[in-house]
């Protein structure tokens, strides 16, 4: 076979390359990537199939060992001394794999991961920095090198068999782009062996056009690029021509991630960005980040690309592109962007110290004062719009008047809305939902109108309420019974008011104005295909919520958001984002007339909750265990809010973790106005804005004591229900 095989070049090359797509196909079954969270050891991409596949296309070209694909000139002394270490390092890990387990197992699972960490010798350091993520680290760089070895083994025999003619008719099609570059075969070539060594400023400039034709880099101008890295000095990183092109390709969005991948593949980027070293292959031990912290960021970037010319991202959003098209210097926000996470792993808070590295980094860049300025304010506020947006009151006019005056101005709040958009998205696949995408826009939506405005003051919020009655009453007066309009619009909230449209107030009118007491009012609508919204109006009392939320649990469905709205008149009105077990819609999951029959019977008395939430539980030894099982912390805020106590609780999610701390509250003589619900895979982010019984803030500090306390004990008791959900 080998020597037919040799004697046939051009069915040697097919042959290369069929065997490198059976990989591909391989990989789509455990996982295409490098970095996956619970990586195979043996069959994922850099794994020990992998090395094998390189060894056995050396022994396919009678190269038994490592040393003569050496002097064959298919691997160098770092591949070789690459392919050797990797193999020990991924057999110590598989070994102690098959102890753990009793059994053959290559799934490096989460909790094997910490135990085989603690036993080859990583641990915890002084700066926060886990054993195990330093283990994963090694893995992630190991396999990463041998993903590259076995790319440049497959073009280098590829091109070695190919014939002269082939040779001959690709130097004819080749394309020149100057006379340091060409595109041979669809991949951009240096045209000599020293055009690095004597112009080293040709390696920024080869970027600039992997930017401009989207091209990947020919393997061996890879090679040659490797080899001249050490010219990448504090010379050439302070080298007038080599900042700007480097200013140049930060400044267009057009094919920027696939960039700055070819830069990060080759090293350049660890050369030129010597902080963005310690980020290579840095992950986060837990369930949410998927992605090492540099391909994360890198991969942030990539949406940016992709808002300008994906078809998809135009048609789902659109105003995002649009913000990110009015940044005044896209420059400032793709740098951002790429170092909101350059101080992780730094021990203390990564976006402080992040902001401090990147003002570093600019400086040295040759960036104004100016606009090192806004590059440390991306960093150091690019986790705030997503906090603010899930987990605070959003209607709140002082909230939004305080993070409007933040932002400056509103190219600053362009900006930071665009980078946490690309932030969240580039966290996983689950990370993004349209109810985030939702909250989101919200927050930048008022937020804008607010710095667009002629003044920025407390009383506009006032003002607008005041506006809004008054506007409803004048349009309406025709339509409907003025002093009973009049009436309405007096016994509810201000902040009803305010985080609702003319349309929306007019239609809860109608339907209230209709409505008795016999059973409760309710009302399903879906606003997107996953999401629906739930009106619910009746006499108000304690357990109210506590209900509610009980039959929601019963059914399978979750809730994404809760408000309740007190009316002067001793009714309450309650909305609910909400979806089923699937993130489907009410109507699509066929659970609307279900929900409606089931709130008014437990209401009407005619059904327990205690009765319909026990045929959820199940014998605990059925109880999924979770892959990483997320710390409890409750978190107490009196100074975000001037009306409500804020708790926070973050914990691991699992089925009627929402009735249990809304019963807990209640029973705690807190009345719930306002849940904000958020999901991180298996850990709950939900914050609570509570008053007393009074309707003031709870400022006893034991009060609030013993109401974490309670919180915590029914948090942390063990979960017997079906499934986890928010």
């Amino acid at each position: 076979v080998r020597h037919s095989l040799a004697k046939n070049n051009v069915f040697l090359k097919k042959y290369f390359h069929e065997k490198y797509d059976e990989r591909s196909e391989r990989l789509r079954k455990y996982g295409g990537r490098v970095y996956l969270l619970e990586p195979n050891l043996k069959e994922g991409e850099g794994g020990l199939r992998d090395i094998h596949l390189i060894r056995w296309f050396g022994q396919v070209l009678g190269m038994k060992t490592l040393e003569d694909m050496l002097q064959a000139g298919y691997l160098d002394k770092e591949m070789m001394d690459c392919l050797q270490n990797t193999l020990d390092f991924f057999l110590t890990i598989r070994n102690r794999l098959h102890m753990k387990g009793a059994r053959k197992n290559d799934q490096l699972g989460f909790d094997f991961q910490i135990s085989i960490a603690k036993e080859m010798g990583f641990v915890d350091d002084e700066t926060g920095i886990l054993g195990v993520e330093k283990f994963m680290q090694a893995y992630y760089t190991f396999a990463s090198q041998i993903d590259h070895v076995l790319s440049v083994v497959v073009h280098k025999m590829a091109a070695k068999k190919q014939n002269r003619f082939s040779r001959w008719v690709s130097r004819i099609k080749a394309k020149k782009l100057d006379q340091y570059f060409k595109i041979v075969d669809g991949q951009i070539a240096a045209t000599s062996s020293n055009v690095f060594e004597k112009h080293p400023n040709n390696l920024m400039k080869i970027f600039c056009y992997v930017q401009e034709t989207a091209c990947p880099i020919h393997f061996e101008t890879k090679g040659l690029i490797n080899r001249y890295l050490y010219l990448v000095d504090d010379d050439f990183r302070t080298n007038e021509e080599n900042r700007a092109t480097f200013k140049q390709i930060m400044s267009e969005y057009k094919n920027l991630g696939t960039t700055l991948f070819a830069m990060h593949a080759v090293h350049f980027f660890d050369r030129f960005i010597p902080e963005f070293r310690k980020i290579r292959n840095r992950m986060q031990h837990d369930a949410y980040h998927v992605y090492t912290v540099d391909t994360h960021s890198i991969f942030a970037l990539n949406d940016l690309s992709k808002l300008l010319g994906d078809e998809k991202y135009l048609q789902k959003f659109p105003l995002y592109r649009k913000a990110m098209l009015a940044a005044k210097r896209p420059d400032l926000l793709t740098l951002g962007l790429l170092f909101h996470d350059i101080g992780k792993g730094e021990g203390g808070n990564h976006s402080v110290i992040g902001a401090e590295i990147a003002n570093q980094i600019t400086a040295r860049l040759g960036y104004s004062k100016e606009d090192q300025e806004v590059v440390e304010f991306l960093v150091l506020s690019h986790l705030l719009m997503a906090h603010l947006s899930q987990r605070r009151d959003i209607d709140d006019p002082q909230l939004i008047y305080e993070f409007a005056r933040s932002m400056r101005n509103v190219d600053y709040l362009n900006m930071l809305y665009v980078l946490t958009w690309a932030d969240i998205r580039a966290v996983s696949a689950e990370a993004w939902t349209d109810w985030k995408g939702h909250l989101l826009t919200n927050l930048y939506t008022k937020t804008k109108e607010l710095l667009s405005g002629e003044e920025l003051t407390r009383e506009m919020a006032i003002k607008r309420v005041h506006r809004v009655r008054e506007d409803v009453l004048k349009r309406m007066k025709e339509q409907v019974d003025e002093d009973e309009l009049k009436q309405f619009l007096e016994s509810i909230s201000q902040r009803y008011v305010l985080s609702h449209s003319d349309k929306e107030i007019l239609e809860h009118f109608n339907l209230i104005k209709k409505h008795d007491d016999s059973q409760l009012l309710f009302e399903a609508r879906d606003e997107q295909s996953s999401i629906s919204k739930v009106l619910i109006y009746t006499l108000s009392n304690p357990r109210i919520l506590p209900l509610i939320t009980g039959v929601m649990l019963a059914l399978d469905i979750n809730v994404l958001s809760m408000e309740a709205f007190s009316l002067t008149d001793g009714h309450v009105f309650i909305e609910m984002q909400v979806q089923s077990r699937y993130k489907e819609c009410l109507q699509k999951a066929g659970l609307v007339a279900l929900l409606e029959k089931t709130l008014n019977e437990v209401f009407l008395g005619k059904n327990y909750i205690e009765d319909l939430i026990a045929k959820r539980k199940r014998p605990k030894f059925m109880v999924k265990k979770p892959v990483q099982k997320a710390d409890t912390k409750i978190a107490v805020d009196n100074d975000v809010s001037a009306y409500y106590t804020v708790i926070d609780v973050f914990a691991h999610d699992r089925l009627g973790i929402l009735y249990d701390i809304i019963n807990t509250l209640v029973q705690h003589g807190c009345y719930v106005e306002v849940s904000k619900i958020s999901t991180k895979v298996e850990q709950i982010v939900d914050s609570f804005y509570i008053k007393d019984i009074f309707g003031h803030k709870i400022l006893a500090k034991k009060k609030l004591s013993e109401i974490k306390d309670a919180l915590m004990k029914v948090i942390d008791e063990d979960g017997e229900f079906e499934q986890q959900a928010g």
